[in-house]
């Protein structure tokens, strides 16, 4: 702190200068001090060097007419205190650089002092994050073998949310999360070399069709069995022909590699130039029977029991019933549990299996999990390699519908029991 003491040829405006001025002002002062009574500065000029913005001409007038011009200071004016440590003369622009700096300081101490006591590193709260932040990809994790390195990864695992604070998008990909992290932990033998998990490398093009479509609760889900190579294991949609995932579900996305990818099955995304013909048939008998995506997934959503595939050393194609025993119980285990809780979360009241093996797990996830008001019902796999869906399986899908009288959900103004 400095200390001014006025002498009786000093004016009161020149000490005002040195204490509203503090450090700053210390500096200016001394600068005029060695400047001399030929250097000194008008009234209108000290408000500039101190304020940084002048006065307007009236205030100014009127100020110069009624105040005497300052006496010049000389260094018997100010004490022997003050004129301790003096420095050179300073230009005009440090001085206005000085006196910013002082009133920044200044601001800064004020505030400090005003603040209670914290611990030596204080975390700063960060905002609350947005739905579709809080979903980040998911683990990849994969089956290693000796013969066969595993790509490296360092993504880490998502935090799980209470169901109260998401919305059912989010809950429902929280459940996928968690599957994909126990399922690719197992081992599955030796037979299978390469495990796929599309909800991770496919994130982005699966999680804006979980945002665009799991938006309420659901009355049908349609469930698959796993993921095909050219199918969801492309595009990250269940049955996900890519010509279909673009143009008519308008889902975007980039992929990245899985950890471990065989060479004659490449991951290209939207990009990949093949189809699957159990995507086309089903994806071409949604959009007939219900002409858009919003009145499709209005109340009804497609799902697959187990979210990962399986290839052979020769890239052929495992899927979950023929695994060993052992490997397929523990997977099954897993899917069940799953599987519940995602019937739990959209409130759904009829399963229908696509395929024997789907509707047979739902059956068992159901007994075990106590639940007896939700309808099963079957409607017959749509992969060519299932000899009865190649004699015309749009007209046996839609009898399979009308039968259990579901048909009307997929059609647009259903009448909803």
């Amino acid at each position: 702190m400095l200390r001014v003491v006025r002498q009786p040829n000093v004016s009161a405006e020149w000490c005002l200068m040195l204490v509203r001025g503090r450090h700053a002002a210390s500096h200016q002062a001394r600068a005029l001090l060695t400047m001399g009574p030929k250097r000194q500065k008008t009234t209108k000029e000290n408000h500039v060097m101190l304020c940084g913005t002048p006065e307007d001409s009236s205030s100014t007038q009127q100020h110069t007419a009624h105040t005497p011009a300052p006496t010049s200071l000389s260094p018997s004016s100010v004490t022997k205190e003050y004129l301790e440590n003096s420095t050179p003369p300073l230009t005009a622009a440090q001085m206005e650089h000085s006196c910013a700096a002082s009133s920044v300081r200044e601001r800064l101490q004020t505030t400090a002092q005003t603040e209670q006591p914290h611990a030596a590193f204080t975390r700063i709260p960060e905002p609350q994050a947005t739905v579709e932040q809080r979903e980040q990809p998911p683990t990849a994790s994969t089956i290693t073998h000796s013969s066969h390195p595993t790509a490296e990864h360092t993504e880490q695992p998502p935090p799980s949310f209470p169901a109260s604070q998401t919305s059912i998008a989010t809950q429902y990909l929280d459940i996928e999360r968690r599957l994909c992290g126990k399922l690719v932990s197992l081992p599955y033998g030796e037979a299978v070399q390469y495990v796929y998990n599309p909800v991770d490398y496919a994130w982005e093009i699966h999680r804006d069709f979980v945002v665009k479509f799991c938006r309420g609760r659901k009355k049908v889900l349609l469930l698959g069995m796993n993921p095909g190579p050219w199918g969801m294991g492309q595009t990250g949609v269940p049955f996900g022909h890519v010509g279909y995932a673009k143009e008519w579900l308008g889902v975007t996305g980039r992929v990245t590699r899985p950890a471990q990818e065989h060479p004659k099955r490449p991951v290209t995304g939207l990009d990949c130039g093949r189809n699957e013909v159990s995507g086309d048939r089903m994806w071409g008998l949604l959009k007939e029977l219900s002409g858009t995506p919003d009145v499709l997934f209005t109340h009804v959503f497609i799902h697959n029991y187990c979210p990962l595939f399986f290839l052979k050393a020769s890239a052929k194609n495992v899927t979950p019933p023929e695994l060993k025993v052992k490997q397929r119980a523990a997977l099954e285990e897993e899917c069940d549990r799953a599987l519940v809780e995602v019937l739990r979360l959209l409130e759904v009241q009829c399963v229908v299996g696509v395929g024997k093996y789907a509707t047979d797990r739902t059956k068992v996830a159901l007994r075990q999990a106590g639940i007896e008001d939700v309808q099963v019902s079957t409607l017959m796999h749509p992969s060519p390699v299932n000899p009865a869906a190649n004699k015309g399986w749009r007209d046996i899908a839609i009898r399979q519908l009308t039968e259990n009288r579901l048909l009307h959900y997929f059609q647009p103004h259903p009448t909803v029991a």
